[in-house]
């Protein structure tokens, strides 16, 4: 009897949807004989097996900034080089909601570079990439904007779910397929998705605070994928590993996590007032190096400064005021975040 073909799934996964296009493709793929194994990509993990002990490897991502999740780079670059593994990639982005009665429109998300940025760190392993596309589903960057309401949510999943099937079945039938990315788009994903990897993912995390209804269940520091929060003196502290995954606002089950508008305003007035402080005589030609030096150390002054006046608990019900608190919460419905028993 022939031994069924070996797939692995590689997902990385904030509040779940990417985990469940990883389910749907698995179902597929073991409906028609396959021997499929999913691997949720988290900072704890092991590291990889041979690449060349499996028939087809799937990786599968959210889409940040137009570019592959930092942690999944990481990941990529702990394949062994060379093999005969086939690749295919998935690149999950996320859909929304905009405006109100017969003016609502879904806008649709954008995978920017990041399908040709995972070929592109998979070519340089030696692998070459057999079939690479994009599915949507709902939005969930609850820190700056409203999730898609439920009724939504549900039509969008069944559109995506169909679309996930389609990929599966061109995996099964062999079908070479990879989504192109234009130079138009290269032009402006690529520097986006540097700038949001290098500072962009590291400064949402630095916005973040939990409100006096946290419970001090430390959940949230528990989930978290990349172990970037800790607790201290019972409420979350968010460090600079942080994805911008968005899985602790919206997993919280008392919803204490908010955008603070105090560290917000603080992080943007630090811009022009390192302009000012650099100024040269009331001009603004100041030194590129000394504008980039005071861009750097004020919000680290400001975070500083915040965060011990979080520990008063008269200033934190004023740092916790945001706009998130009436937001909507999202988490694909059948997902459980793996819990870190450490």
């Amino acid at each position: 009897m022939k031994a069924p073909l070996q797939v692995k799934i590689h997902y990385f996964t904030g509040t779940g949807n990417t985990a469940r296009a990883a389910r749907i493709l698995k179902q597929e793929l073991e409906n028609h004989g396959y021997a499929v194994t999913l691997v949720s990509v988290e900072k704890r993990h092991l590291p990889l097996p041979p690449a060349d002990s499996v028939n087809l490897h799937v990786l599968a991502f959210p889409v940040y900034a137009g570019a592959v999740p930092q942690i999944m780079r990481q990941y990529l670059q702990r394949f062994s080089a060379g093999g005969s593994a086939r690749f295919a990639v998935l690149a999950v982005i996320g859909d929304a909601w905009a405006g109100k009665g017969a003016n609502r429109k879904q806008i649709p998300g954008h995978e920017g570079q990041s399908l040709r940025e995972a070929q592109r760190l998979l070519a340089r392993k030696g692998y070459h990439v057999h079939l690479a596309d994009v599915v949507p589903y709902p939005a969930n960057l609850t820190q700056i904007a409203n999730t898609m309401a439920p009724d939504d949510q549900e039509r969008l999943f069944q559109q995506s779910d169909a679309q996930v099937k389609a990929i599966a079945a061109r995996l099964i039938s062999g079908d070479t397929y990879c989504k192109p990315c234009p130079f138009a788009v290269r032009c402006w994903a690529i520097p986006l998705g540097m700038l949001y990897r290098l500072f962009g993912r590291r400064g949402l995390g630095k916005l973040y605070v939990a409100d006096q209804t946290c419970t001090h269940c430390g959940l949230c520091a528990r989930y978290c994928p990349v172990e970037a929060i800790f607790m201290r003196e019972g409420f979350p502290r968010w460090t600079l590993e942080c994805q911008g995954c968005q899985r602790c606002i919206n997993i919280c089950p008392s919803r204490s996590i908010q955008t603070s508008v105090v560290r917000l305003v603080a992080f943007i007035a630090s811009i022009p007032l390192s302009f000012w402080l650099t100024r040269d005589r009331g001009k603004w030609r100041s030194p590129i190096l000394w504008v980039s030096i005071f861009s750097f150390l004020l919000p680290l002054l400001a975070d500083l400064t915040i965060d011990r006046m979080e520990r008063n608990p008269t200033a934190r019900t004023f740092l916790s005021k945001s706009f998130t608190q009436r937001y909507r919460r999202y988490r694909e419905p059948h997902f459980h975040p793996p819990v870190d028993t450490k």
